[in-house]
């Protein structure tokens, strides 16, 4: 009988603390939202590692563009909250009438962490150490700010063009 004493306590301490009866059931709960956190991060690395991939073997000179050979890309990051962003909005929805030629890509980067990854690897490959909203990526030309893409975005948007009809 003795040695079957023995044993027992060994067995409960393989289980370790978290397994034993005395363990109250929020702790076991705590510990799968931690693996299910931990997947989560996973998939989101993922998928950050993926478009990183494609956007770090373009060369810097490279110009961001479309899908299409002929197309230009416009890339607006913005947040949400931000009313310098909101100011924004109207030129990029008047351009993106005048220009139905050009790819508008809006997106959302504050609350969105696929869209600011992007972002975060579109300015690292065209070697820009800082990012701010409201951000707009033209080609290789990159704007930040009200003022900056209220004065020149439309200039990019045409410069781009004719990259593309030169190199045509």
């Amino acid at each position: 009988m003795s040695k079957k004493k023995d044993k027992k306590p060994e067995k409960l301490q393989d289980k370790g603390p978290e397994n034993t009866p005395d363990t109250p059931p929020d702790h076991r709960q705590d510990k799968k939202m931690r693996k299910a956190a931990l997947l989560l991060a996973v998939v989101v690395l993922g998928c950050a590692a993926i478009i990183g991939i494609y956007f770090l073997n373009m060369s810097p000179s490279t110009p961001v563009q479309g899908t299409g050979t002929n197309t230009v890309t416009v890339y607006y990051f913005y947040g949400k909250e931000c009313p310098h962003c909101e100011n924004v909005r109207p030129l990029v929805e008047s351009l993106q009438k005048k220009y139905p030629d050009v790819n508008f890509q809006i997106l959302e980067i504050w609350h969105d962490t696929t869209n600011q990854a992007l972002a975060n690897l579109m300015n690292h490959n065209l070697n820009q150490q800082q990012s701010l909203v409201p951000e707009i990526i033209v080609g290789n030309v990159v704007l930040m700010g009200e003022t900056e893409i209220s004065t020149r975005l439309e200039g990019a948007i045409l410069e781009q063009k004719r990259n593309l009809t030169a190199s045509s």
